[in-house]
């Protein structure tokens, strides 16, 4: 956080706020020093896109883990189903 702090256009600070778990904290890090908007908009379409992919893969290890089998599924049957 202070690396960010003290460098809030550093590449650290920039690969930060471009990872889906620590971007809403890193860019709200970041704004109050001036970000660029295309690195606000890329923040926010990994952001977004992460976000359906997510719901896509949890959709499909749902569908085919309680819909199908009607039971408990092993981590091995998911990783099956995923790939």
């Amino acid at each position: 956080m202070n690396a960010v702090i003290s460098q809030p256009s550093g590449p650290l600070a920039f690969w930060l706020s471009l990872i889906p778990f620590s971007s809403p904290v890193i860019m709200m890090m970041r704004i109050p020093f001036g970000v660029p908007w295309t690195e606000l908009l890329l923040s926010a379409l990994v952001l977004w896109a992460s976000g359906l992919g997510m719901v896509a893969l949890v959709g499909r290890v749902y569908r085919m883990g309680i819909l199908h089998t009607g039971s408990k599924v092993s981590w091995k049957q998911i990783v099956s189903w995923v790939k």
